[in-house]
């Protein structure tokens, strides 16, 4: 999520903190909310919100694949 940020790809970095949030509910390990300000900041409340919802609904395999695609076409 931080180097979807870094990178300004704004949806994909709500739609990773979505995907973050969901695992971490079903872990109950704590995640790190550094860039989530950010990232609502980026793309308003509204488009956040959506984006988010999307990444939380992802089963956390196909979330993997979509970030290996991701990263694999940024090479």
């Amino acid at each position: 999520m931080e180097l979807a940020a870094y990178l300004e790809d704004w949806i994909r970095a709500a739609r990773l903190i979505g995907a973050t949030k969901a695992l971490s509910a079903q872990t109950g390990n704590r995640r790190d909310e550094l860039h989530d300000d950010r990232v609502r900041e980026a793309l308003g409340a509204d488009a956040f919100m959506q984006a988010e919802a999307e990444g939380m609904a992802v089963p956390y395999e196909a979330m993997l694949s979509e970030v290996r695609a991701w990263l694999e076409s940024r090479a």
